[in-house]
């Protein structure tokens, strides 16, 4: 039973207590989860997108609780920043494989791409480390480079600009993908094309080029794996792009 499993992790873990308690409940919860293992070695893309899907879910009932910490009981003031919170960052390893996948696996790579962009535009209540942060990097500049049309739309509809205003070190180096993501979106005749997230982006852009002149920015031809850093000042580049949406831009939204 869940109460005999209770039992058994807080004698596991060297304690004595015999019932339901946080601790006990949070172990019982990450071992039932990792018993999955690594889900990306699941062979049917249907079954995998299924997972993902899941995780989805989960990932936003964690966010939820962690927006609830944030809540007083009369709601007059703000309480302290809680000791626990929910781990929001743990499915990450999984959601940066899982864009790597052959593209019979393209439903779950796309709901992977969706959390990602959602997990990375929340406040970080814990700085993500270099490592991690190489890793989203390299996965959004690989989808913005993608081939992929449905990829790009994904990564533009959820990524909230809210990205730019965290200030993550190092997030300046994607200045010029997400400009040129932002125009292919805006050149793209597909329906589902979200061309007034597009424009949102590019308009939060805007103060960025009075303020890092000279950038370094990343350089990627799309399709290609060539990958080169140089400076360059992006106002003209992301003013065109501006100016051309405001006379030749159909979608009456954007």
């Amino acid at each position: 039973s869940s109460e005999c499993l209770a039992d058994d992790i807080s004698i596991i873990a060297g304690g004595t207590l015999t019932g339901w308690h946080p601790d006990s409940a949070f172990v019982l919860w990450r071992r039932i989860l990792g018993i999955l293992g690594d889900v990306n070695n699941i062979h049917c893309p249907k079954i995998h997108a299924k997972v993902f899907s899941y995780l989805y879910d989960l990932w936003h009932k964690l966010a939820k609780i962690r927006d609830n910490l944030g809540i007083s009981v009369d709601n007059q003031s703000s309480p302290p920043q809680p000791v626990f919170i929910p781990p929001l960052r743990m499915l990450a390893s999984w959601l940066f494989r899982a864009t790597m996948l052959p593209a019979e696996y393209k439903a779950g790579k796309l709901q992977a791409y969706k959390l990602i962009c959602e997990m990375m535009t929340r406040h970080q209540d814990v700085l993500p480390n270099s490592d991690f942060l190489v890793h989203l990097y390299h996965v959004m500049q690989k989808g913005f480079t993608s081939d992929d049309q449905d990829v790009l739309n994904i990564i533009v509809r959820s990524c909230s600009p809210r990205f730019f205003f965290l200030g993550l070190p190092g997030f300046t180096m994607l200045l010029r993908d997400f400009i040129t993501a932002a125009a292919r979106v805006r050149s793209s005749d597909s329906k589902e094309a979200p061309r007034i997230e597009a424009q949102t982006i590019l308009g939060s852009l805007v103060c960025f080029p009075n303020l890092y002149l000279h950038i370094p920015v990343l350089h990627c031809v799309p399709g290609s794996n060539n990958i080169s850093i140089g400076n360059e000042d992006i106002k003209d580049y992301l003013v065109n792009i501006l100016l051309e949406a405001a006379t030749k831009e159909y979608c009456e939204g954007a």
